[in-house]
């Protein structure tokens, strides 16, 4: 479901039009991406997946994360 809901809050933070607003939007996305990424550590740590599993999707979410986190910081910047 975290995974399902960043998307539309990208896309709402990418619509609107002060940059706070904007970075809280982000925010939230990112929230829930790095929720999402818990989430698969959890199921590797409890043996449902493997490091295999895991490890390209939690670093694809965290190069996402990463560059929510740089668009937050240029919409403070912004401000």
């Amino acid at each position: 479901r975290d995974l399902a809901e960043s998307l539309p809050l990208l896309a709402d933070g990418y619509n609107r039009y002060h940059y706070d607003d904007k970075a809280e939007a982000y925010r939230e996305a990112r929230s829930r991406l790095s929720r999402c990424q818990s989430c698969f550590l959890i199921l590797k740590d409890v043996g449902v997946l493997n490091t295999n599993d895991v490890s390209p999707i939690c670093e694809g979410l965290e190069g996402g994360i990463g560059r929510l986190n740089g668009l937050i910081s240029r919409m403070e910047d912004d401000e």
